[in-house]
């Protein structure tokens, strides 16, 4: 089964495609396991559950969080 953990949306992120064409992109290429992991945006999670759910492909909700740490400095 091919996997794919790690895609962006332009319907939520910096990705090329909504989130419509990411899905059917998906199964055109054979993915059988996805996440839609767009930078700290859950907003394209309830269209990505609905569509591979129509093509049947496994999901399983993601996010790609931005994370800035600072040190303190002594």
């Amino acid at each position: 089964m091919k996997i794919d953990l790690h895609v962006h949306t332009s319907t939520g992120s910096d990705g090329a495609l909504p989130v419509e064409e990411v899905v059917k992109e998906a199964k055109r290429r054979n993915i059988g396991f996805m996440s839609v992991t767009d930078h700290d945006s859950l907003v394209a999670q309830e269209k990505a559950i609905a569509f591979t759910k129509e093509l049947s492909i496994c999901y399983i909700t993601g996010v790609e969080l931005n994370v800035t740490f600072s040190t303190a400095s002594g």
